[in-house]
């Protein structure tokens, strides 16, 4: 019997089986923070210039030339403009469609990958492409991303960081020479760092970018390189830009009502229908009107700056991302204050949010649909704390808490990301306060969104990933026994020792069997004769009629049914045979065979049923 190879446990950047950590472990954990550090610190950098420049060019468009001053989040790092000209809002037709056009003319002639969001290739680069994004993308991404945003595009810049990121994380999996499995997981960690640093959320990054691959699963494997580099890129951002406050400014304390619970649950469900609405309109423009417009590609963004722009003549509010006018909302004072007209200007910023945004990333712009997605989430709770407060003025008695718990409600359904989008909340405010209505609201719009996703790229689960496609073999087969998969067969006679072959040869034709057992005078198995070897006496023109079937015999190869079919796998591999044959321990009674097709069978079963009882 051949001895049947024990089962290998592969090693990877994650999180290792409950086991003693072998010496090659640790010299990989070793090689690991060293990596993560290294990707963290390269993209932390990266971030730093690109915040500059969206800055610099935010300053000399918007401030300089249109003499538009968008209120800006409490805790942001700007470059602060004196000017106090009047005005110029004509200029919003033309600024956004000029950036669109130099952004249009980049990303086309350089790296047309560049294009929209950022989110979608990355994730592509995660399932499809080995991990590998090209090495001018990160570069091309970020200069086509200051030109849309920095001049007034309905985008964000947490979007194109991700590409960013994950384009530099990957590069320097590829300096490394790593190999296919580490370079996706740097590409993780790039990505989780380039949001840390912008955002100033290092752990809900992390948990976002391992989050964000699948509707209903999370890469775990990427934590431990995610977190790495989001607090190396997260400290070269303070670093450069100051420790600051967070993101936004909230009221001292959140006092928490139970009696309000059911206000957020009726909140959770009208941010629902308005995510759907947000991602048919994303979705719809770009597939059925921006990709069959037949016009040069590189004069597609111009085109849907000048929209973008034309709704913003009327309603400047949806020019840029968008923070500062959240951050009024949160406060519900200034330019927000608690009345009827307020929520109806509210809610009507937000639907021309969403039809400024797809002008900008659908029609091919560079920048992020994440931004814009929290300030509409954060604006539609707004409108609705303001209408709960007017209605039921002793339960709600803080309006600005459901724009907090809206914008993690609606990105976190659209996107499929609830935990990530929860910690982020909470660290962009620096409050804990809100944690329960954020669950209930998380949770709502998840289980009622989960047909719809923000990100086209995403996928159910590892199952459905061909990045997972190996590891998804091994793990199947390791789940299931040779008794699940071979075809009890007791007609499978055993073949005697002396035997004539030719006498075996003439039943060839009446089984379907590739392998014989063949047993001694006693009836104890003792070997077997395979189809291959036979066929070969034949092609050699042996003498087969002055040979017996032990003439023939190779060493038997056996599994039990007990046996898992990774294993049993391994062992019909390193054997070379086209079956082996099933018996039980004592290898007395021969139970039946076991080939390749069988296995591929038992597997395609087992995967259909997992598809089939995960949830839709």
């Amino acid at each position: 019997m051949v001895e049947k190879p024990k089962p290998r446990r592969p090693l990877t950047l994650g999180v290792s089986a409950m086991s003693a950590p072998t010496q090659q472990e640790f010299r990989l954990l070793g090689r690991t923070l060293v990596t993560c550090v290294l990707v963290g610190l390269v993209v932390g950098l990266a971030a730093c210039l690109f915040h500059i420049g969206l800055e610099a060019m935010r300053a000399l468009t918007m401030d300089e030339l249109v003499h538009y001053h968008t209120p800006r989040p409490y805790g942001e790092a700007v470059i602060h403009h004196a000017d106090t000209g009047e005005f110029r809002r004509w200029l919003l037709l033309v600024i956004p469609a000029t950036g669109g056009l130099l952004c249009g003319l980049i990303v086309h002639f350089f790296a047309p990958e560049a294009a929209g969001g950022g989110g979608d290739a990355m994730i592509d680069a995660y399932h499809n492409r080995a991990g590998i994004i090209r090495g001018r993308v990160p570069i091309v991404k970020a200069i086509a991303s200051i030109l849309i945003i920095g001049t007034g595009g309905s985008a964000g810049r947490e979007g194109p960081i991700m590409l960013i990121g994950g384009g530099f994380g990957s590069w320097v999996a590829r300096l490394l020479g790593t190999s296919e499995r580490t370079r996706r997981l740097l590409l993780l960690a790039g990505t989780a760092a380039g949001m840390a640093a912008i955002f100033r959320t290092p752990l809900g990054a992390a948990i976002f970018a391992i989050e964000v691959l699948y509707r209903d699963d999370f890469e775990a494997e990427g934590i431990v390189p995610a977190i790495l580099a989001s607090v190396m890129a997260y400290s070269v951002f303070i670093t450069v830009f100051g420790q600051g406050s967070h993101l936004f400014r909230t009221s001292p304390s959140y006092e928490f009502k139970p009696l309000a619970l059911p206000l957020y649950l009726l909140m959770a469900v009208i941010l629902v229908f308005a995510g759907k609405l947000f991602v048919f309109i994303m979705h719809g423009t770009k597939h059925r009107l921006w990709e069959r417009w037949q016009i040069k590609p590189w004069l597609k963004p111009a085109f849907g700056g000048l929209m973008m722009g034309a709704i913003a003549f009327g309603l400047p509010q949806v020019a840029g991302i968008g923070y500062g006018w959240l951050q009024d909302a949160i406060l519900w004072e200034g330019a927000f204050p608690v009345a009827w007209k307020t929520v109806a200007l509210l809610g009507g910023i937000s639907l021309a949010k969403m039809v400024a945004t797809s002008c900008t990333i659908s029609s091919g712009g560079s920048g992020g649909d994440f931004g814009p997605s929290l300030v509409i989430g954060g604006l539609l709770g707004a409108a609705c704390g303001q209408a709960f407060h007017l209605l039921l003025p002793s339960v709600v008695t803080q309006p600005g808490a459901f724009a907090l718990v809206g914008m993690g409600t609606f990105f976190g359904g659209i996107a499929h990301v609830p935990l990530a989008s929860l910690i982020m909340v909470c660290e962009l405010t620096g409050s804990y306060d809100l944690l329960v209505p954020l669950m209930l609201s998380e949770g709502v719009a998840f289980a009622l969104l989960r047909r719809t996703s923000l990100y086209e790229k995403q996928v159910r689960s590892p199952l459905e990933s061909p990045a997972h496609a190996g590891e998804l073999v091994i793990d199947i087969l390791a789940t299931l026994r040779v008794s699940d998969a071979f075809v009890k067969n007791r007609e499978v006679a055993l073949v005697p020792i002396g035997q004539p072959l030719a006498t075996l040869l003439d039943t060839l034709a009446a089984t379907r069997h590739a392998t014989f057992p063949v047993a001694d005078a006693a009836g104890k198995l003792v070997g077997m004769v395979s189809l291959a070897t036979l066929r070969t006496l034949l092609d050699e023109k042996m003498h087969t009629r002055e040979m017996v079937v032990g003439d023939a015999m190779e060493r038997l190869v056996t599994v039990a049914p007990t046996d898992t079919l990774s294993q049993a796998l391994d062992t019909l591999l390193s054997s070379g045979q086209a079956e082996v044959v099933v018996t039980e321990a004592a290898q007395t009674e021969v139970l039946g065979l076991l080939g390749h097709s069988d296995i591929v069978a038992a597997y395609n079963k087992e995967l259909a049923r997992r598809r089939h009882s995960a949830p839709n």
